[in-house]
């Protein structure tokens, strides 16, 4: 997600709930290869829908990076102080 990149991941119970189809991701049958083949021919052929979903990823990732974790928890003020 961090890198920006689309994910596809098995349509299973207990998937991540921030996976959006079509948004941030693709979902494909769980043990079927051939579902996962073709959501990946998917991602490859659709230019616009692989850039949406990296920008969305890249997005997504934000309140996770570093800076912005170091900036949430407090721990500059407590410094400061």
């Amino acid at each position: 997600m961090a890198a920006g990149k689309p994910i596809v991941v098995a349509d299973v119970i207990g998937k991540e709930a921030w996976l959006k189809p079509e948004e941030n991701c693709l979902l494909y049958e769980s043990r079927n290869s051939e579902d996962l083949a073709e959501k990946i021919s998917i991602l490859l052929n659709d230019k616009e829908l692989y850039a949406n979903m990296c920008k969305n990823n890249r997005e997504l990732a934000k309140p996770f990076e570093w800076n912005a974790i170091v900036q949430n928890s407090g721990i500059l003020e407590d410094i400061q102080n």
